[in-house]
C-alpha cells in the first residue's frame, strides 16, 4: 500500500486552494492579523495564486511551481521584510487559523502546522538567529544555505532544488 502525500491527507488541490483563500481573507479581514497583512503588497491575487501553486508542490501534489519559477528561494524572495520572532509569530497565527478552518483532517492539519512553524521559524532574517550562522550573501549579513540543506527544500517534494539554487550571485 502507496502512503498518500500530504497533499492528499490535507484533501488535495481544493483544499490547499481553500487554505491560501482563507489564510489572505483572515489578513484583510481580522484585525489581529493586521500586522501580518501590512508585510505585502497592496494587491494580493498573485500572490495568492503563487502561494497556491507552492503549497502543493511543497506539500507532495503537482510540481507547477518548480516549472514555472524554479527553486522556491525562500528567504531570498522574503529579504526585502524583516522577518523576526514576532512577524514569525503573528504569521503563525494566521495560517494555524485557516488551516483550522480549511483543513478537516486533524492528523494532516498538526503535521503541516508543524512544517509551517519550522519553516517560519527558517524564514527569519534578523541578527541573532542561530539557522543564520556562516557566510552572508547579496551584503545582507544573512546567510542561505545551498539548496541540500535548505529546510524548505529538506521537507518539500521540489524535484529540481538546484535549478535556480541559493546562491549569492542570483538575483
Amino acid at each position: 500500500m502507496t502512503e498518500q502525500t500530504l497533499f492528499m491527507r490535507l484533501g488535495g488541490a481544493e483544499a490547499v486552494v481553500r487554505l491560501v483563500d482563507e489564510f489572505y481573507n483572515n489578513m484583510e479581514q481580522r484585525p489581529e492579523f493586521a500586522a501580518t497583512r501590512a508585510l505585502h503588497a497592496p494587491y494580493l491575487a498573485a500572490t495568492r495564486d503563487v502561494l497556491k501553486l507552492y503549497l502543493m508542490e511543497w506539500t507532495g501534489g503537482p510540481a507547477s511551481y518548480s516549472s514555472a519559477k524554479g527553486h522556491p528561494r525562500l528567504r531570498r524572495r522574503h529579504m526585502h521584510i524583516r522577518i523576526g520572532a514576532a512577524e514569525r509569530d503573528d504569521w503563525m497565527n494566521c495560517m494555524s487559523a485557516a488551516l483550522t478552518s480549511a483543513v478537516a483532517n486533524a492528523e494532516a492539519r498538526a503535521e503541516i502546522t508543524e512544517n509551517f512553524a519550522n519553516l517560519a521559524d527558517w524564514m527569519r532574517n534578523q541578527a541573532g538567529n542561530p539557522h543564520d550562522a556562516g557566510q552572508s550573501f547579496a551584503g545582507t549579513g544573512v546567510h542561505e544555505p545551498a539548496p541540500a540543506d535548505c529546510m524548505h527544500v529538506a521537507n518539500s517534494t521540489v524535484e529540481n532544488p538546484t535549478k535556480s539554487g541559493c546562491t549569492p550571485s542570483e538575483a
